[in-house]
């Protein structure tokens, strides 16, 4: 379900725009990457590039991630295709903070909600592959209509609820949105980061549906987080409400 108020957290560019600007990765850096990266805290005003740390890899590979989905857009989305986009998005990241690799599932468990309180557990990671290829199958069911935005806010929901990765989820989710919306609406389609509670409340509302689509998915149960038991490091990167 996509609340009824649900273009008032983007705003959407036309092909024709990027394809006629003079510096196309000044473009995608202007209207896709920081916000994008805005969502997740990461303010990145005044970043300079080439300075080949985090911060630049965060910059330059998702201008790459784009780049790909530019040029490959017009072909089919597939699971395999997902784990290349975020690859192209977060090896250099995966790498320097040696996380594992790229690309590939997780294999731990993955809590979704505030720093304290309850945090939504997510899906069994074993299951990540059989949530992949229902999307997959989701993606390729995707025909015209009236209501295409928010047909492809669903799966782009779909694939933030499966958070199949151990980092870089929500960047590679609103990829995966502007790879549907460049296919069926020749546009981008840019998550406001000034709404970013109206967009993760779109994600929330959708949990249940999911659910209730897909009964044969299980999630880990939901736990209660103390603030008192909480290590110094998770609070770091837990600071807001954790999608990523």
């Amino acid at each position: 379900m996509i609340p009824k108020q649900s273009e008032s957290f983007f705003t959407t560019k036309s092909l024709d725009e990027y394809l006629a600007s003079e510096n196309k990765k000044e473009f995608i850096y202007i209207h896709l990457v920081k916000d994008s990266n805005f969502i997740e805290g990461i303010n990145l005003e005044g970043k300079l590039f080439h300075e080949r740390d985090i911060e630049d890899f965060l910059i330059s590979d998702h201008i790459l991630a784009y780049e790909y989905v530019i040029d490959k857009y017009h072909k089919p989305l597939t699971a395999d295709e997902i784990c290349t986009i975020h690859s192209i998005l977060m090896n250099n990241v995966f790498r320097l903070q040696k996380i594992g690799d790229a690309g590939e599932y997780r294999k731990n468990p993955v809590y979704i909600g505030p720093k304290y309180g309850i945090q939504e557990g997510g899906i069994i990671y074993k299951q990540i592959s059989k949530a992949m290829k229902n999307l997959e199958k989701d993606i390729a069911n995707l025909y015209p209509n009236y209501k295409q935005t928010e047909n492809i806010l669903q799966l782009h929901n779909e694939f933030e609820i499966i958070h199949p990765f151990n980092d870089g989820n929500g960047r590679t989710g609103r990829l995966i949105l502007n790879w549907l919306s460049l296919k069926h609406m020749n546009q981008f389609i840019t998550i406001d980061s000034k709404k970013r509670k109206e967009y993760y409340t779109s994600i929330k509302t959708g949990r249940q549906d999911y659910i209730d689509k897909h009964p044969e998915i299980k999630f880990y149960k939901d736990r209660s987080v103390k603030q008192q038991f909480i290590d110094p490091m998770f609070l770091i990167s837990c600071s807001k409400p954790k999608i990523c």
